[in-house]
């Protein structure tokens, strides 16, 4: 009777052990850009406009395929309102953006990186010439109060600069973006500002 029992709590076990293992991963959001679900950000466009982006109730189990193979993961969704500095509706892993291009199929495309140095295209581009913005990790350092992360972005057709624009775009650790500000290089006249006025960042552990 004793070996049975054994056996037994062993089986089942065993099989609590298989269902984890099958379950699929919760990736969690980076520290510089926490999207954990319930989470809100409010931001003051140009001095005059209130938006607020936010992401799902709960992590949101998502199928994708990268190089042939299927996945899933729970992952947080994002939903960027009009004028948003984020611009990114959909899921987020980490610190990537799933994106479909015509010519790959769909890929995790970067939304920022922590080393200093990083450079990245906003998206892969889809023909030639196309307006697309190269962002660069500029630096990263701590104000007396929080960590930041500053990232420059320049507009170009493909590789060749087009206008004196610049773009700085700002992430604060534990917060995520807190400031996307355009201006000329040439007049220094500011052509856009959006700034973090508000939020609730929810960085519960997921039940899943």
């Amino acid at each position: 009777m004793k070996t049975i029992k054994i056996l037994l709590a062993f089986i089942i076990l065993l099989g609590i052990s298989c269902k984890k293992e099958n379950q699929p991963e919760i990736i969690e959001p980076g520290s510089y850009f926490p999207v954990y679900p319930n989470s809100w950000w409010k931001y003051l466009v140009n001095d005059s406009i209130e938006i607020i982006d936010s992401t799902s109730p709960d992590y949101v189990l998502y199928n994708y395929k990268l190089d042939d193979a299927e996945y899933q993961a729970y992952v947080p969704l994002y939903y960027s309102s009009d004028l948003s500095p984020v611009g990114i509706s959909g899921p987020i892993y980490r610190y990537d953006m799933l994106i479909w291009h015509k010519w790959y199929g769909y890929l995790l495309w970067p939304i920022l990186r922590e080393e200093v140095g990083f450079v990245f295209d906003e998206h892969p581009g889809d023909q030639y010439p196309e307006w697309i913005e190269k962002y660069k990790v500029e630096s990263k350092s701590f104000n007396g109060k929080d960590s930041v992360l500053i990232f420059s972005a320049k507009p170009y057709y493909w590789y060749d600069p087009v206008t004196s624009q610049k773009r700085y775009v700002e992430y604060v650790k534990g917060i995520g973006l807190v400031s996307n500000v355009v201006f000329d290089t040439i007049t220094n006249d500011t052509l856009s500002k959006v700034i973090l006025i508000d939020y609730y960042v929810n960085d519960q552990i997921a039940t899943h």
